[in-house]
């Protein structure tokens, strides 16, 4: 079907409205498309199609922005959240490097404080072993020397040889026949008295050539057959000073041990051992070192 073209004059006012359409609201342009007669719109369909898959492609872009928008904002916020914990993390990190300088400072005095008392054990060791040793050698020098309670003092009795004197003559008393005051004066290496206390006889500190004639007048008055002793004469074993501290807290230990059993038996053997002997037992087992 031939149709006859449109007159300028339409044309141009159909062209002025198309204008003033495309400045119009969407809702307006489209209700104002709708209403142009056939004939005008046909020239224009395809624009018009062009137009409303440019409109949707245009709407569906805006949705998708908006989308990517509220992501990249909802990232953001997750990244701002993150940047504070990382701000908070930093400043604990600071605060810990503070505290670990600190203990290693202390670690450092410490370990300075620990090696300087490594020092002072060592140098003590040292001279604990040192102590010991003297206190052995002491002992030793020792060994052959006795003290002696309640030997007489006569009043011409004025010097150490006296003494010696005094002492001979008191031990051949109490010993058999075999053993002379000239015996005893010859075994007897010195002899001296100690201090005077008052109402008691200064007691004697002897010492003896032989360990053998010591040990013999320590085990004298021990046993059933011992010889009178009407002067109750009584010999001790001489010890350093260190040493007789160690045998008066096993004495005072035996002496516990003894008061709870009179049929137990024990002896202090040198230096300071507690030694016990039970009912049935072979022999004395050392129960404690003083």
């Amino acid at each position: 079907m031939n149709r006859t073209p449109p007159r300028p004059a339409a044309a141009e006012a159909q062209k002025r409205n198309l204008s003033d359409s495309a400045e119009l609201p969407v809702e307006k342009r489209q209700k104002d498309e709708e209403d142009m007669p056939a004939w005008a719109q046909k020239p224009f369909e395809k624009l018009f199609g062009e137009i409303g898959s440019l409109r949707a492609d245009v709407s569906k872009n805006f949705s998708e922005l908006d989308a990517k928008v509220s992501g990249v904002e909802e990232k953001m916020r997750a990244l701002d959240s993150l940047n504070n914990r990382i701000d908070e993390i930093e400043g604990a990190v600071a605060n810990n490097s503070d505290d670990i300088a600190d203990i290693k400072g202390d670690v450092r005095k410490l370990t300075q404080e620990n090696s300087t008392l490594r020092e002072l054990i060592e140098r003590l060791q040292v001279e604990k072993a040192s102590a010991e040793k003297v206190t052995k050698m002491h002992d030793e020098q020792l060994r052959n020397s006795m003290t002696i309670c309640n030997v007489a003092r006569p009043r011409t009795e004025k010097s150490w040889l006296d003494c010696k004197n005094t002492l001979a003559k008191a031990l051949d008393a109490i010993t058999s026949a075999e053993y002379s005051q000239r015996y005893w004066f010859r075994a007897i290496q010195r002899a001296h008295r100690g201090k005077q206390e008052a109402g008691k006889t200064p007691i004697i500190h002897a010492k003896f050539v032989s360990w053998a004639d010591k040990d013999f007048l320590m085990n004298l008055l021990l046993g059933t057959d011992a010889p009178p002793n009407p002067d109750n004469i009584e010999f001790y074993d001489k010890f350093s000073e260190e040493t007789e501290e160690r045998r008066k807290a096993a004495l005072a230990r035996r002496k516990e041990i003894r008061g709870r059993d009179k049929k137990i038996k024990a002896y202090i053997r040198f230096p300071a051992d507690l030694m016990v002997k039970k009912p049935g037992d072979p022999e004395y087992e050392c129960v404690q070192k003083f």
